[in-house]
């Protein structure tokens, strides 16, 4: 810990700590007529100060907030820890000692023999931890750590160290302490500097000069920092082969960059997270749609109402997101199901998070997901449940059945077809894999057709039991083999489940399985005169 009686150890611009409330430094030296040291703090909560930096008239520092100034001797605040006696106070203390202490356990027995005492619980964890060479996650949050401290000193004791969390340490002064402490921490690829609201006003006075810090950081967590996306921009410039980002909680509303800060973000980014932010026109996504390699989006706790493919200013949609494998969109204000359909046409994306938007809230839970998966022709997995090839096909035929009269409506004209196609762009396409439902048949053929005309006269065997007699059926062609099996288990007495059909084509002699207990008869092309063998 600092030093509070000696001068040298207080210098204007660090930062401080006094009864839990934290300031900057602003001032050092006498404030007559009083005797001694003073220091001028600009607390960081207004409300704890006194003035603005005055007194007696004579102006002895300034406060970028009004009335946030106070004079104070030094006995009343605290200078924070460097990084290694943070290091010490959160995981042990001197190695070396600890191990000098576990040699000298030992007991004596009565034959006088010695045996060594080996440190148990919590003694020897700590003096694992306390193996500090061997670190490499560090875990500093809340230790007051405010500087690097000697020279070298932590790469000598921390040389493996790939992780580091140094989040919530207001006493941390500036981008360029943290480049100080990082800089000797040559494995380091993943940083946590959550809640460290200094280090969104502070911004790198040099973003050139902390680029050897930065340089290989693949993570960073910058969580409820007060961070503007033009501030985010500003600080990537340091860190230019940034893989993760996640910048939760900061009330970022727009994604638009600087115009000189436009290229800020690096291509290397894989994973953005923009959770619980205030974000709520999708367009503003465009700004990062050009990312080669961002395969991980999360926009979750957001008020995103809509996704529209018409683009807003000067961002066109074309090329967007082309690596997109996931992305999460849980508890926002989408309301219409139109807005998956731009998701349908990101051409990598395979995971979707979408719980409790209102558009969810009219459906069933079972029948929202299945339009969902239907909707979307990539998904493998929907809200951290898997997509399996069953599930999906189900699904869609679903959606065709579901939307199966608003599509025979919109076939009376060019234009009602359009206006359907822009609602489901999907529906041609799953028709044309699965065929019409038995609903839009119907309505497609004229209404004066007589039954009749549309019954199919096969024979149905069982060329396993001889002594089953055949038998003579007229079966609509829009019959389904799952209800065609039930047919047969009243006729036969055969439970549906164990059945086996499939249908001979007496003209070429070919026997086709009816493998799909959804498809109609007409799916498999029998017609009048045809069998329908059943086996069991």
């Amino acid at each position: 810990m600092a030093n509070f009686t000696d001068p040298v150890t207080f210098q204007v611009g660090a930062r401080c700590v006094s009864e839990d409330y934290f300031g900057t430094i602003r001032y050092v030296g006498d404030v007559p007529p009083a005797e001694g040291l003073w220091l001028g703090v600009e607390w960081d909560d207004p409300s704890r100060g006194k003035h603005s930096g005055e007194h007696d008239g004579v102006q002895y520092f300034t406060c970028s907030q009004p009335g946030s100034g106070v004079f104070i001797r030094p006995k009343k605040i605290s200078l924070g820890y460097t990084f290694v006696e943070a290091l010490q106070k959160r995981y042990g203390g001197d190695p070396q000692s600890l191990e000098e202490a576990e040699a000298e356990m030992y007991v004596v027995s009565k034959g006088r023999h010695v045996t060594p005492v080996e440190m148990v619980g919590a003694e020897k964890v700590a003096r694992k931890q306390s193996q500090y060479d061997q670190l490499q996650e560090v875990g500093l949050r809340g230790m007051l750590v405010s500087s690097a401290g000697p020279q070298d000193q932590i790469k000598a004791t921390t040389p493996n160290v790939q992780t580091l969390d140094l989040s919530q340490n207001p006493l941390l002064p500036s981008w360029e302490m943290v480049g100080e402490i990082i800089l000797q921490l040559e494995q380091l690829h993943t940083l946590d500097l959550s809640e460290n609201s200094i280090l969104s006003r502070q911004l790198p006075r040099e973003p050139s000069t902390l680029l050897p810090a930065f340089f290989s950081l693949r993570t960073l967590f910058m969580v409820k920092v007060g961070l503007s996306w033009d501030r985010v921009c500003t600080i990537l410039r340091i860190m230019p082969h940034l893989e993760e980002l996640h910048v939760c909680e900061n009330k970022i509303a727009n994604l638009q960059p600087p115009p000189d800060l436009e290229d800020s973000i690096p291509v290397s980014l894989q994973l953005l997270n923009l959770e619980e932010n205030q974000l709520s026109d999708w367009a503003e996504l465009l700004w990062v749609k050009h990312l080669p390699r961002l395969k991980t989006l999360i926009l979750n706790d957001n008020q995103i109402s809509e996704i529209t493919t018409e683009s807003k200013g000067a961002q066109p949609y074309t090329g967007c997101f082309p690596a997109l494998e996931s992305l999460s969109l849980s508890r926002n204000l989408i309301t219409s199901w139109t807005s998956l359909n731009f998701l349908n046409s990101l051409p990598s994306l395979v995971e979707l998070k979408l719980r409790d938007n209102p558009l969810l809230k009219d459906e069933p839970t079972f029948t929202a997901r299945q339009l969902v998966i239907a909707k979307i022709g990539r998904l493998r997995s929907l809200n951290n449940s898997s997509v399996s090839d069953r599930e999906r096909q189900l699904a869609e035929r679903h959606y065709l059945k579901h939307f199966a009269s608003e599509w025979v409506a919109a076939q009376h004209s060019e234009a009602t077809k359009n206006a359907f196609n822009d609602l489901h762009p999907r529906y041609v396409h799953l028709a044309n894999v699965h065929g019409l439902p038995e609903e839009a048949l119907q309505a497609q053929k004229p209404k004066a057709s007589a039954l009749k005309d549309r019954l199919i006269s096969v024979t149905i065997s069982c060329p396993d039991h001889p002594d089953q007699k055949e038998l003579v059926k007229k079966l609509p062609g829009t019959m389904t083999v799952q209800k065609l099996k039930g047919l047969l288990q009243r006729l036969y007495k055969v439970d549906s489940s164990d059945q086996k059909l499939s249908s001979l084509d007496t003209k070429g002699r070919r026997e086709v399985e009816l493998a799909d207990d959804l498809r109609q008869l007409t799916y498999y092309s029998i017609e009048t005169g045809d069998k329908i063998l059943l086996r069991w």
